[in-house]
């Protein structure tokens, strides 16, 4: 399955299941770092709302706000778009899953 940006915005057609992996793998993440909410919010330069959403897999989210995310927790993702502006979300999630992610 691919997340399709729109410009770079996640596709809402990814299926629910799929966003609510990838909403764990983050809260995972900030908590493996002592995060709270806000302090994770602050540091990735988003509103702790739009974390408390994306950690629920309740929206779509840009692809530079999910980086700006997994950074602000501490991890480093690379992954590349395709030219028609997708990102497979098997591969992201195959990432995601790894036990402490990619240390910064």
């Amino acid at each position: 399955m691919d997340i399709v940006s729109e410009p770079d915005v996640i596709n809402p057609d990814v299926p629910i299941q799929q966003m609510r992996r990838i909403g764990e793998a983050i809260r995972r993440f900030r908590k493996l770092n002592g995060l709270t909410q806000a302090e994770a919010a602050r540091r990735a330069g988003v509103a702790r709302t739009s974390l408390i959403a994306l950690e629920r897999g309740d929206r779509a989210v840009r692809v530079t706000t999910l980086v700006a995310v997994l950074e602000g927790c501490g991890y480093q993702i690379s992954f590349e778009q395709s030219p028609f502006g997708t990102v497979d979300t098997d591969r992201l999630l195959a990432m995601l899953s790894a036990p402490r992610g990619i240390p910064l």
